[in-house]
């Protein structure tokens, strides 16, 4: 962690710590231990139930809970919980579950202290708002409880995302457009919390039951669904390792392409779902080469007119392979335009790059980087100099200006491009 993520890190820490201190005094009056230490399991256990949705997200009953506290009790009460419930939060991580005595206690302090800031704000803002919201649900008012569920998700993500801006290198700004979909897991589950509150005020622990055995049948299956889907990936993997392997030259070539791809489209500030099908696409993206010959494809020598026209149909035998397969809907659409030039000149359809999606665009410049330098049977690698040359060369001939801008950008932020993949 460097000096800044450091100095951040531990000024949400001390903001916790100086607000939970000066506050412990208000928060133990009037205080209904039977209901708090019910509400404190069900944060410590709600991470345990959580699914990671990406390298980012993770959908968690978390919210629910946090949202009926911050309704029902003082500001105060409903933030010690919050900041205690994460200090001694279990979870799993990497098929271990992971919980106070063995994992790092600065980063428990870190998510209690965020949690505690949220829910501490999110709740005076719910009970300063509700004196005055005339339009009421269940004696809840409608009004207070948007606004509430608005600040907790402003306050929560600007801290989180702050902190992974910092990492990144990047500006809260982008990181926050980079992952806004992400943040929809939010407005997904303020309804779930709403129902909470309003199950539990109804009917009390007994429809806390009743509210939580759907929802574990609901994650139940979406983890199902998410194993299908690493299932699916992995094959996708071992598919590219049985095309790559029929080349000694261009072993590796679909993995390094799938990095440099994802590579360049974080430079364009893409999101994580684009970025995933970017990845899948040039994983795939040499999946016709199964339909053309090897007399062809291994060939040391020149190619003729007819071999090089055969070769050519490699980006359509691709996308014809895949087109059943709905998940792989846009990245099928790369692997055809992966040879289309941005001036036109490109196959199979000859499409201009401003016609053609950024994807496809990155995609090109990708293949093309790792073939110049990577060995091929016809010549040696060029040096990644060499490359980047030939990339400004052909920019706006050959490839996207956008794309080749995105290059040097990496290149200059980074001191190299290149990798080393297996």
């Amino acid at each position: 962690m460097n000096r800044n993520a450091k100095l951040y890190t531990n000024s949400i820490i001390v903001l916790g710590l100086f607000l939970l201190i000066s506050n412990f005094g208000k928060s133990i009056q009037n205080i209904n231990y039977q209901e708090v230490m019910v509400f404190f399991i069900l944060v410590v256990i709600s991470e345990l139930f959580s699914v990671e949705a990406s390298s980012f997200s993770n959908i968690s009953l978390g919210f629910s809970v946090a949202f009926t506290m911050i309704v029902l009790l003082p500001p105060t009460q409903s933030s010690l919980i919050m900041f205690f419930g994460f200090i001694f939060a279990i979870f799993e991580e990497n098929g271990t579950y992971r919980h106070i005595f063995n994992s790092s206690l600065f980063k428990r302090l870190f998510n209690a202290s965020s949690y505690y800031v949220t829910a501490f704000i999110s709740g005076n803002i719910y009970h300063y708002i509700d004196r005055f919201d005339t339009l009421r649900i269940s004696n809840f008012g409608v009004f207070a409880l948007i606004v509430t569920v608005l600040a907790y998700l402003f306050i929560n993500s600007t801290i989180f995302m702050g902190l992974f801006a910092i990492l990144s290198k990047m500006s809260v700004k982008d990181m926050i457009l980079k992952n806004f979909w992400a943040l929809k897991s939010f407005f997904t589950l303020s309804p779930l919390g709403i129902m909470m509150l309003l199950f539990y005020t109804s009917y009390g622990w007994f429809g806390l039951l009743l509210f939580f055995g759907p929802l574990f049948l609901a994650r139940y299956s979406f983890k199902l669904y998410l194993n299908m889907k690493n299932i699916y990936f992995e094959t996708i993997k071992a598919l590219t390792k049985a095309i790559d392997a029929k080349d000694e030259y261009t072993k590796g070539h679909s993995f390094r392409v799938a990095e440099y791809a994802v590579m360049i489209g974080k430079e364009l500030k893409m999101s994580e779902p684009r970025l995933e099908v970017l990845r899948t696409a040039g994983l795939l993206h040499d999946v016709g080469k199964i339909g053309i010959s090897d007399n062809i494809l291994l060939k040391p020598g020149k190619l003729s007119t007819e071999e090089m026209d055969e070769i050519k149909n490699h980006p359509s035998i691709g996308a014809k392979i895949i087109e059943d397969i709905e998940f792989l809907d846009k990245a099928r659409l790369y692997v055809k335009q992966h040879h289309e030039r941005y001036d036109g000149k490109g196959y199979p359809d000859n499409i201009k790059g401003e016609d053609m999606p950024i994807e496809s665009c990155v995609l090109s410049v990708a293949d093309a980087f790792d073939a110049m330098t990577t060995d091929r049977a016809y010549r040696k690698a060029f040096s990644e100099d060499k490359a980047i040359e030939i990339l400004v060369e052909e920019r706006e001939k050959q490839f996207s200006p956008k794309v080749v801008d995105a290059v040097l950008s990496i290149k200059k932020n980074q001191g190299s491009v290149i990798i080393y993949a297996d």
